[in-house]
């Protein structure tokens, strides 16, 4: 009979947990981060949030991947932490006393953002750019007497267009964009880069 890490840590093995956990702790860090704002108390709710797995694997049902349902726990966890934050007096990490803060342009933004460490996105699994992080070939030309490019993106068949910077003494004032790729040829540039 083939045991699997999740049977082994259902029946206690805490290196069996750690297995199962351990690919997705920097990444639930940064989740519980990014709705916390303190790389403390991200930290703080990181164990939290293993510990209540931990403690629930018995419950787990299988019906989602651990991933998910670490994230669901975390992010609950999470949102425990701020509302209960307005019942406790601020922390020494916060805005300065006798400063009011400013006012957030969505109530979801955390009022206080600590700055989170690059060395610990290092270990991250998703580093790869996504899909909208496609290469661009600019090429520069003209257009009414100010500078201009036309923009190609490298996996599509045709240019995207034509931006022109309006100037205004050493400052850009403005940028025109245009899509029509049937443009490109009047200034001399082809409309595929193939």
């Amino acid at each position: 009979m083939v045991t699997t890490a999740l049977d082994r840590a259902r029946s206690g093995d805490g290196e069996a947990f750690r297995e199962l956990t351990d690919p997705y702790r920097r990444e639930l860090q940064v989740h519980c981060y990014r709705i916390l704002g303190s790389v403390q108390d991200a930290e703080d709710i990181l164990q939290e949030t293993l510990l209540a797995a931990w403690r629930g694997l018995a419950r787990f049902e299988e019906r989602a991947s651990i991933r998910s349902w670490l994230y669901k726990i975390a992010t609950n966890r999470c949102l425990n932490a701020l509302r209960d934050t307005g019942r406790r007096p601020r922390s020494a990490g916060g805005p300065a006393v006798g400063l009011d803060a400013p006012e957030p342009t969505r109530r979801t933004e955390p009022l206080w953002l600590q700055p989170y460490p690059d060395a610990l996105l290092d270990d991250l699994p998703d580093a790869e750019p996504g899909p909208e992080a496609r290469a661009v070939r600019i090429v520069p030309t003209r257009a009414n007497g100010q500078p201009a490019f036309a923009y190609y993106v490298a996996d599509a068949p045709i240019a995207h267009g034509l931006a022109v910077l309006t100037l205004a003494g050493d400052k850009i004032s403005a940028i025109t964009r245009f899509g029509a790729s049937g443009l490109l040829p009047h200034f001399g540039l082809p409309e595929t880069t193939s």
